[in-house]
């Protein structure tokens, strides 16, 4: 076996062709071995969220620049709209499992929606779980199987998973203290901005998704972070921003679309009056990645 290839990468870039198998939407599965001191670059899943399973060695996940130290055994949980790269140990090779997916179903939906919300600092976003490994290891196994029952044990495979993603963290919800009222809606606010980062337009959007009236949750949120929704939403939307042009695989035009602005000159506005610099020239000192 070749130890640095890659293997069952289904790979759709920012808008995937979806594999569907049952009520899971796959994007891409594999195994990979990664060589002392190797950098995955940070990079966005726009709409799917990503399992990364450590079968071996040490690194270091940052999720929109927050590090986290994943060891073997560790199963760390990526978002819609994350940006996340992973960085290997020095002294250290790395293997991990990787199982990116989104789901129609709406409990398992309406589930993770609820993960992604709560658990949003790097460190909560840690489970262990020996079943969700082995079930990945099966799932990869019945990649070379070709009989007509595949798809069917891979939808079972695959939905399994989900549920025991999502079982960890409702035990972990259950042991937490006891936060006050206005954290909770904060983090709920900031979880959902975070997690559909590349399809809310303004705020304002939060009080029909979240089923508040909208004075209410400003002043809640203010009152807990010291921001505006709008003004959270600004930053997360340049720190995405900021991925994507340095990514240079996409074009400014482009990323501004992902990003709900009504116009290229819009966003190149928005992000020199952030960063100092336009889209262009920064992504002009980036060598392509593709």
């Amino acid at each position: 076996m070749d130890r640095d290839k890659t293997f069952y990468h289904f790979d759709r870039k920012y808008f995937p062709d979806f594999v569907t198998f049952g009520d899971v939407r796959l994007y891409q599965i594999g195994r990979r071995y990664c060589a002392e001191g190797e950098v995955i670059a940070p990079h966005v899943h726009v709409d799917l969220f990503e399992l990364t399973v450590v079968t071996g060695g040490s690194a270091t996940v940052t999720t929109n620049g927050s590090p986290c130290k994943v060891l073997t055994g560790d199963a760390y949980f990526s978002y819609p709209g994350d940006m996340h790269g992973i960085l290997v140990d020095n002294g250290e090779k790395l293997e991990y499992d990787y199982f990116a997916f989104a789901t129609y179903d709406p409990v398992l939906k309406d589930a993770l929606e609820n993960v992604a919300q709560v658990f949003r600092s790097s460190e909560s976003r840690v489970i262990r779980n020996d079943k969700i490994s082995a079930l990945i290891g099966y799932a990869l196994s019945e990649f070379t199987q070709s009989d007509s029952l595949s798809s069917v044990v891979l939808a079972a495979l695959f939905k399994q998973i989900i549920i025991y993603v999502v079982r960890d963290f409702n035990e972990v919800t259950q042991k937490s203290p006891n936060v006050s009222g206005a954290q909770m809606l904060s983090a709920k606010i900031s979880g959902y901005i975070d997690s559909h980062i590349f399809s809310l337009r303004d705020a304002g959007e939060l009080a029909d998704k979240l089923n508040y009236n909208y004075s209410y949750l400003s002043d809640v949120f203010k009152k807990t972070t010291a921001k505006t929704p709008g003004e959270y939403l600004r930053e997360k939307k340049m720190e995405a921003a900021k991925t994507l042009v340095m990514e240079n695989v996409k074009k400014i035009g482009e990323i501004a679309e992902m990003l709900n602005y009504s116009s290229a000159f819009a966003f190149s506005k928005a992000f020199k009056n952030h960063f100092g610099v336009s889209p262009k020239i920064m992504q002009s000192q980036q060598k392509p990645r593709r």
